[in-house]
C-alpha cells in the first residue's frame, strides 16, 4: 500500500512541477487545475479501492469478472487501445479534418506517448504489484489503458469540437479497453483507473503545453550585391 501511495505523490509532483512550468510559458494555472481533476480522482480512486481496501476493492471487482465471465479471453484490447488514434489520422485522410495540423498534432501525440508511458514504466517499476493470475509484478498502473486513454483524449481534443459523439466514441473504446484488460484477468481495478488517469492526464498536459510553432513555413526572396554582379538569395524558415 505504501508503494501506491508513493505512486500517488508522484502524481501529484508531477501536476506541481506542471503549474511552476506552466507559469514560466504563460500557461493558465487554472486550466491545468481543471485538466487535473478527473486524472486526480481516477487515481485517488484507484488507490482507496486498492488490493483488498475500499468501498469496491481490487479484489471483489475481480471476484465479480470472474463470476460473470469465467471463460473470457481476447486479444481486441491490444488493438482497440490504438484505434483512436487510426480514427484521427483515417478521418483526416478521407478529408474530416482534424483540429490541429499533421505536424502539430504528429508531435503532440509523440509528446504524449513519451510522458505517459514514461510515467506508467516508472510506477510499474517502483510499485511491482503482482498481476492476478500472480505471473509478474508489473500490474500498476494498466499500459494498456495508459495508451487507451492517450489515444481517446488525442482524439477528443482533434475532433470533439465537430461533434459531442467523437469524444464519447473515443472514451467509450477506451473504457471497453480498461474492462477487457480486468476480464482476461490481466489487471486489477486499480490498475485500470490508474492507467486511466495517467493517459488523460498525461495528454491533457501536452495539449496546454504545446507551443504550435512547427510547420509555419516563411520564405523571403532578397536581392544581394556583389563584386560578381547581382543576385537573390532565398530564405526559409521553419
Amino acid at each position: 500500500m505504501k508503494y501506491v501511495t508513493l505512486a500517488l505523490l508522484i502524481f501529484v509532483g508531477t501536476i506541481s512541477q506542471a503549474q511552476v512550468d506552466s507559469s514560466v510559458h504563460s500557461c493558465n494555472g487554472k486550466k491545468v487545475l481543471k485538466v487535473a481533476i478527473v486524472p486526480a480522482v481516477l487515481l485517488t480512486t484507484s488507490i482507496i479501492n486498492y488490493g483488498n481496501h475500499g468501498f469496491y476493492s481490487s479484489v471483489d471487482a475481480r471476484n465479480d469478472v470472474q463470476k460473470n465471465f469465467p471463460n473470457f479471453h481476447t486479444k481486441l484490447d491490444n488493438y482497440m487501445q490504438f484505434a483512436p488514434i487510426v480514427l484521427v489520422y483515417g478521418l483526416d485522410a478521407l478529408g474530416i479534418k482534424a483540429q490541429h495540423d499533421l505536424i502539430n498534432r504528429t508531435l503532440i501525440l509523440a509528446k504524449a506517448e513519451i510522458l505517459g508511458n514514461g510515467i506508467t514504466q516508472i510506477l510499474k517499476y517502483t510499485v511491482k504489484e503482482q498481476r492476478p493470475t500472480g505471473t509478474a509484478t508489473e500490474s500498476f498502473p494498466s499500459g494498456h489503458t495508459t495508451q487507451a486513454f492517450i489515444s481517446a483524449t488525442f482524439m477528443h481534443h482533434e475532433y470533439g469540437k465537430k461533434s459531442v459523439w467523437y469524444s464519447i466514441l473515443a472514451y467509450s473504446m477506451a473504457t471497453c479497453t480498461g474492462a477487457m484488460r480486468m476480464m482476461n484477468d490481466r489487471h486489477w481495478f486499480s490498475d485500470v483507473l490508474a492507467g486511466a488517469a495517467v493517459g488523460i492526464f498525461s495528454t491533457e498536459m501536452v495539449y496546454l503545453k504545446h507551443q504550435y510553432k512547427w510547420g509555419k513555413q516563411s520564405t523571403v526572396l532578397l536581392p544581394t550585391f556583389n563584386q560578381q554582379g547581382v543576385g537573390m538569395v532565398l530564405n526559409t524558415t521553419f
